[in-house]
């Protein structure tokens, strides 16, 4: 008894619409389709909260390539989330704000990389941030997620549009995928409302789903049971029949 799994050329993954995934066992053929790629909802952590990031706590910084890969920040400092300081809370690693209480730093930038083998098996990237104020959030290079913050160039002296006092509280945020093979890069810019302000916090936590295509759970003579996960609730469509071509007619679940 054997089971082949086979995909055509356009991997499931890169379907634009529908996708589809055929098996065959003993002779019976069974191919299904989804209005979505499927993916496992569980998630996959790519960057976890609490890691280690470099970050300049100076207040300056004129290297506009700053959040890119190339860049070289081996001359900043690190340290692990959480970050910052804070009259109530301790931050896992404290950040300097200058020599004036009064005229704090207006802005922090923090970097770190994380290996990703087979990027295009990951899809719908989800952030859970702790910023107090604001903060603007890269992805090798590319902006994907700004928040209480005004829209144009962030110049160091930028403020934060409103005060944030919300102790550690994460956020989840779905941001546009952006993932290369290999090693990535995550920079980040956290600005204060107020150069007088009594707190600052940050940390970062980046997951993914993973894609998954249809999967056999068990054959018989006579039968065979295929099953796949999709993000959304999607309409399935599942063809069968004795061969390619050679179809009975669809099984549709609008569930």
């Amino acid at each position: 008894f054997m089971v082949h799994i086979l995909r055509p050329a356009t991997s499931w993954r890169d379907l634009p619409a529908r996708g589809w995934g055929m098996l065959l066992a003993a002779g019976l053929c069974l191919a299904g389709t989804a209005s979505s790629p499927a993916a496992d909802p569980a998630g996959v952590i790519l960057s976890p909260s609490n890691a280690v990031w470099r970050f300049l706590d100076t207040g300056i910084n004129t290297n506009e390539a700053w959040m890119k890969p190339g860049f070289d920040d081996r001359g900043w400092a690190s340290g692990p989330g959480p970050f910052g300081y804070d009259p109530e809370l301790v931050p896992a690693t404290p950040i300097q704000f200058g020599g004036d209480p009064q005229h704090k730093h207006v802005t922090t930038w923090f970097r770190r990389t994380f290996v990703v083998p087979q990027a295009a098996n990951y899809q719908r990237l989800l952030l859970r941030v702790l910023r107090d104020d604001g903060m603007a959030v890269y992805l090798n290079g590319q902006e994907v997620w700004r928040d209480n913050l005004p829209p144009g160039p962030l110049a160091p002296e930028v403020l934060a549009q409103t005060g944030v006092e919300e102790g550690m509280v994460y956020h989840p945020m779905d941001v546009a995928a952006g993932l290369v093979e290999g090693t990535n890069v995550l920079a980040v810019e956290v600005h204060q409302a107020d150069p007088a302000s009594s707190d600052l916090l940050f940390d970062l936590e980046l997951s993914a789903t993973l894609v998954r295509g249809p999967y056999l759970v068990r054959a018989t003579t006579n039968s065979i049971e295929v099953r796949w996960r999709t993000v959304l609730p999607t309409e399935t469509v599942l063809r069968h029949g004795p061969a390619v071509g050679q179809w009975m007619p669809p099984l549709v679940d609008n569930a």
